[in-house]
């Protein structure tokens, strides 16, 4: 059975409890969504991934420190959509897959990193799967020394999700393609 918490709200001087079942967990899971100045762009991230570092990556890396702190980002277009309501509706759908997809490397015991890819059906049309891109290959006029931030001496590295249909997927497993075709 879920831990309850008890909250109080302040209101005109006065506190009611209010009772949560939510369960408490460990691991992050949190989202932020900002539409930019540009209405035709959602931008959707976690906030507090990198607090705890991913398992495994020393398994799999020499220099675990330059993986293990992760952040991840999503940008849908209004083009993604034949219209606003459905636009709505993919931003909804990719929130909840987000939300999911920040707790996995602490529920598998894995981690993810560049070049990952994650199943990502139904949020954006005809793409079954998403790529995981490193902020500097996603946003590189972006990327000074200055903006990567750190977290107890480790760099915290944004991966943008990149939708890519199943065709995309095998050119990037044959080697056809590579990351920065799809960006």
């Amino acid at each position: 059975m879920p831990k309850k918490a008890v909250l109080s709200k302040k209101r005109a001087g006065a506190t009611s409890p209010v009772t949560s079942t939510r369960k408490q967990s460990k691991t992050p899971s949190a989202t932020k969504r900002r539409t930019t100045t540009n209405s035709t762009e959602t931008i959707i991230a976690t906030v507090g991934m990198s607090v705890c570092p991913q398992p495994a990556v020393e398994l799999f890396s020499e220099t675990p420190g330059l993986y293990r702190r992760i952040e991840l980002a999503i940008k849908l277009t209004r083009q993604q959509a034949e219209d606003p309501e459905t636009h709505n509706k993919l931003i909804e759908l990719a929130t909840a897959r987000l939300s999911g997809l920040a707790n996995y490397p602490w529920s598998q015991f894995t981690w993810l990193g560049p070049g990952h890819t994650c199943a990502f059906s139904g949020v954006v049309p005809g793409c079954n799967s998403a790529l995981l891109v490193h902020q500097t290959q996603y946003l590189p006029d972006q990327q000074t020394s200055e903006t990567i931030q750190t977290f107890r001496d480790d760099p915290v590295n944004i991966l943008w999700m990149v939708p890519i249909t199943e065709s995309q997927q095998q050119g990037l497993q044959t080697g056809e393609l590579t990351a920065t075709d799809l960006c």
